[in-house]
């Protein structure tokens, strides 16, 4: 716990300087380190070698090819995060498919976009309602915190809740150590954070609990797809890079579930 703490201490900060930073530059900077990583993280869990370079490679032409998709296809609508949203729920089926049938170069591919549209998505919500993606200045009120706020109080709730209250296990086959009661806790905690967000951000009611609702389901979805995924590789975490945490995909597979939907429901409203 003593290492999670510090790890949170350490990059909360970080993430936080690139989300309230109005310009895209150093939250899309952030995200393709992160992509470049999640997908050696994945090779490694397959049992395959991935050059750094050939990762960054393939992070950045799909994260610029999708980017491309999804202005494109009209970015002010939901239209294009939905095409986003069912490739990249088609690719998560398939990804895992492939790993439980051995099927190592298939599961790396795919796990590529698994990993990278969700990300365009996010950048997506960074600049949703912006016209100048080069902005100097700061965004304090962005609307991805409706993404990333909720799913942190979730997780942060899921672990204590889960700690101190849970008794019945959720998914014992998949995650032994999490709870009914824990997976309460985070979506009573992923809605009220969102409830309690969204009108300092222009959002409603409505909106702010539908968008927790969500993130509160679909990142539990993600936390146990993520879990699933290690059970098939045989390993307890995706990486060693962040201490108490595991790996960026164990950081991540919340986010990668919610922020495509998350988009969605934003844009709708924003296009209303």
């Amino acid at each position: 716990m003593k290492e999670r703490i510090l790890t949170a201490i350490v990059g909360i900060p970080i993430v936080l300087a690139c989300v309230f930073w109005a310009g895209v530059i150093p939250l899309g900077i952030l995200l393709v380190i992160a992509a470049s990583l999640g997908l050696l993280e994945a090779a490694r869990l397959a049992k395959k070698q991935l050059p750094p370079v050939v990762a960054s490679v393939v992070a950045i032409t799909i994260l610029s090819s999708s980017g491309f998709i999804y202005v494109a296809r009209h970015s002010d609508t939901p239209y294009a995060a939905m095409i986003l949203a069912v490739l990249h729920f088609a690719t998560v089926i398939g990804a895992g498919v492939a790993l439980k049938r051995s099927k190592a170069s298939i599961f790396v591919a795919l796990s590529a976009f698994y990993i990278c549209l969700p990300i365009v998505g996010m950048i997506a919500l960074h600049q949703l309602g912006r016209t100048d993606p080069f902005a100097l200045t700061w965004n304090f009120l962005n609307p991805i915190l409706m993404l990333i706020l909720p799913i942190w109080a979730g997780d942060t709730a899921a672990i204590f809740v889960g700690k101190y209250f849970g008794k019945h296990a959720l998914a014992p086959n998949i995650s032994p150590k999490k709870t009914i009661e824990g997976s309460i806790g985070n979506l009573i905690a992923a809605t009220g954070a969102s409830v309690a967000l969204g009108p300092y951000l222009g959002f409603s009611v409505p909106v702010s609990l539908t968008c927790g609702f969500a993130c509160g389901i679909l990142g539990q979805i993600g936390d146990l797809y993520e879990s699933w995924i290690k059970r098939l590789a045989d390993t307890k975490d995706s990486g060693n890079l962040l201490p108490g945490h595991g790996g960026i995909l164990d950081r991540t597979d919340s986010l990668l579930f919610c922020a495509l939907p998350v988009l969605i429901l934003l844009s709708y409203f924003q296009s209303k």
